[in-house]
C-alpha cells in the first residue's frame, strides 16, 4: 500500500506514477486530498503545488481513476493523530498520512516540501518505509496516453 501527500498524488494524476504502483494504485488521505482541490481551484494562489497544475487537473483531482488514485475517505483516528502532532511538532497533515502508514503497515510517499525535518523523524522514529519524490520533474506536464 502507497499513502502519497498532494504534490505526488498530483503527479500521479498526471499519469506519471512509480512503476511499483501498477498493481497497487496509491491512496491519497483525506486532507492532502483537500488541500489538492483546494491548490488547483484558486486560480488566484501562487505556491508550487497550484503553479505544477496541468489542464484538466482539477477534474481529474475531483474524479480521479481508481486505477490511478484512490482518495482515502476513511478519517484517521483524531486522537493519534493529535499524539502524533504533539509528540513531533509536525503538520496535522503529515501527522494523518503517518498514523494511516503506520495502521495499514504503508509506505508514505512525500515531496520534498512536505518532507520537513520534524516529518523526517518523527517517520523515523516510527518505522515507516518512506519514498521521497525528485522535484527535478517539476512542474507536472500531464501525459497523453491516457
Amino acid at each position: 500500500m502507497h499513502l502519497v501527500d498532494d504534490y505526488v498524488a498530483l503527479k500521479a494524476l498526471a499519469r506519471r506514477p512509480q512503476p511499483e504502483w501498477a498493481d497497487d494504485p496509491p491512496l491519497v488521505p483525506w486532507v492532502y486530498h483537500v488541500r489538492l482541490l483546494r491548490a488547483l481551484l484558486d486560480k488566484k494562489r501562487t505556491g508550487q503545488l497550484s503553479q505544477s497544475a496541468y489542464d484538466g487537473a482539477l477534474d481529474d483531482a475531483l474524479n480521479p481513476s481508481p486505477q490511478v488514485l484512490v482518495p482515502l475517505t476513511t478519517v484517521p483516528d483524531s486522537a493519534e493523530v493529535v499524539q502524533l502532532m504533539e509528540q513531533h511538532a509536525i503538520p496535522m497533515a503529515a501527522a494523518s498520512l503517518l498514523q494511516h502508514a503506520i495502521h495499514h503497515d504503508a509506505t508514505a510517499h512525500f515531496h520534498p516540501l512536505n518532507y520537513t525535518p520534524k516529518v523526517r523523524e518523527a517517520i523515523q522514529k516510527r518505522g515507516v518505509t518512506t519514498v521521497v519524490h525528485d522535484p527535478s520533474d517539476w512542474p507536472v506536464e500531464h501525459r497523453a496516453d491516457r
